[in-house]
């Protein structure tokens, strides 16, 4: 398993490399806590809304936590052009966004949550 991730994210025909580190305890709970902020404190009932908008919504939600946590140096090329946040991002431009956590954030991810999660088990089970 791999510490790090270079992501690749293509806009506007330019690609640009971003390397995330599987994040820190305090990275960890911004993220958690971002997920509730960028919600309005709805994340854990839109969770377990079977509605298809708020699936979208919490994976939304996930991407700017995510992504503005662990992706720094993408966040500043935003600001670089006039844009404060990731769901500050119209649909179109979002969605290449959405893209890239799904297709290599995310299956990376995953695999890391779920060691983490063995650990919590574990320990239960004793």
């Amino acid at each position: 398993m791999e510490r790090t991730l270079k992501l690749t994210i293509e806009t506007a025909g330019i690609k640009n490399e971003y390397v995330v580190e599987f994040p820190r305890v305090k990275d960890f709970i911004r993220i958690e806590a971002l997920k509730q902020e960028v919600t309005g404190g709805t994340y854990g009932m839109m969770v377990s809304s079977n509605l298809a908008s708020q699936f979208e919504a919490v994976q939304m939600a996930d991407i700017v936590a995510y992504f503005t946590v662990l992706l720094p140096d993408f966040m500043k090329s935003l600001k670089a052009k006039g844009i404060d946040s990731i769901d500050e991002l119209d649909a179109i431009d979002f969605n290449i966004i959405k893209k890239v956590y799904q297709e290599q954030f995310f299956p990376w991810y995953k695999v890391w949550f779920e060691t983490l999660q063995k650990v919590t088990k574990e320990d239960e089970t004793k």
